[in-house]
């Protein structure tokens, strides 16, 4: 229980931190009207891979 509560707190965190950089970088480029690959982008892919895996039972 230790192990998954503590990847559990590991993957809320990464969600929150990404959303924070998100707040002051989206990634989007106004001269071409598209978004590129920014730090929270990672960050919130992270979180969500780490909460999948370990609150997911897996059968």
């Amino acid at each position: 229980m230790k192990k998954v509560s503590s990847n559990l707190i590991l993957g809320l965190m990464s969600l929150i931190i990404g959303f924070q950089f998100l707040r002051f970088d989206n990634g989007y480029i106004l001269e071409t009207a598209s978004y590129e690959i920014v730090p929270g982008h990672l960050l919130i892919a992270l979180g969500g891979v780490i909460l999948i895996y370990y609150t997911v039972p897996i059968i």
